[in-house]
C-alpha cells in the first residue's frame, strides 16, 4: 500500500503521506505491548514487587512504541508543512526503540527494583504463556521493529516523547505508578 500511495503521487500528483506508527501508547487504553511483547499486564505488576519475569530468546529483540497525541501530533505537523509532505513516509515512534530487557529493566527502575529476569527459547516462553499472548509476542518479536524518527523530526519539526515518558504516563493512568 506504501508503494502504491508514493506511486500515487509521482505519477497522478495524489496528495498522499504516509506515517507509520509504532505501538500506540496512550491513557484510556487498557494495555499497551509491554516487556513481553505481548500485552500481559501482569509483567508489568511483577516488576515493582521484585518478582521474576521471563522473556523469550535473551530478551534482545525490540519494541517501538509511539504515544497517541505523538501520533495525532506527526499527522497535524504533515498537514501544517503540506505538500512537501506528499509521496513521502514518516515514522511516528519515540525517538529509540526498546529491547524487551531494556522495557523490563526501566519499568522495574521506576519502581526501585531490579528486574528479576528468566531468559527462555521461545517454544518453552510460549509453554508459560496463554496461546493468545505466545502469537503476540511471536508476532512483535519476529519484526522487531526499531525505525529511525531522525526525518519525522528534521522535516516536520515534530520530537515525540521518549518510551518511558510514554510509559510511565500509561501507567499512572492505570493508577500502577
Amino acid at each position: 500500500m506504501t508503494d502504491y500511495l508514493a506511486g500515487l503521487w509521482k505519477t497522478e500528483q495524489y496528495p498522499a503521506t504516509i506515517v507509520h506508527p509504532g505501538h500506540i501508547v496512550a491513557p484510556g487504553f487498557s494495555s499497551i505491548v509491554g516487556p513481553q511483547g505481548n500485552r500481559n499486564l501482569g509483567v508489568v505488576e511483577a516488576l515493582p514487587d521484585g518478582r521474576e519475569v521471563t522473556l523469550p530468546n535473551f530478551g534482545l529483540e525490540t519494541l517501538h512504541h509511539v504515544h497517541a497525541e505523538d501520533l495525532a501530533g506527526i499527522i497535524d505537523a504533515t498537514i501544517k508543512v503540506g505538500d512537501a509532505t506528499f509521496g513521502q513516509e514518516y515514522h511516528a515512534v519515540t525517538p529509540r526503540a526498546i529491547t524487551l530487557r531494556g522495557f523490563c529493566e526501566e519499568v522495574a527502575a521506576l519502581y526501585g527494583q531490579q528486574a528479576k529476569l528468566r531468559f527462555l527459547p521461545f517454544d518453552e516462553f510460549a509453554k508459560g504463556v496463554s496461546k493468545q499472548e505466545a502469537a503476540d509476542t511471536l508476532e512483535h518479536i519476529s519484526r522487531s521493529p526499531s525505525c529511525s524518527a531522525d526525518k519525522t523530526e528534521r522535516e516536520l519539526g515534530y520530537v515525540t516523547k521518549t518510551t518511558m515518558e510514554t510509559v510511565k504516563e500509561h501507567l499512572s493512568a492505570l493508577g500502577m505508578l
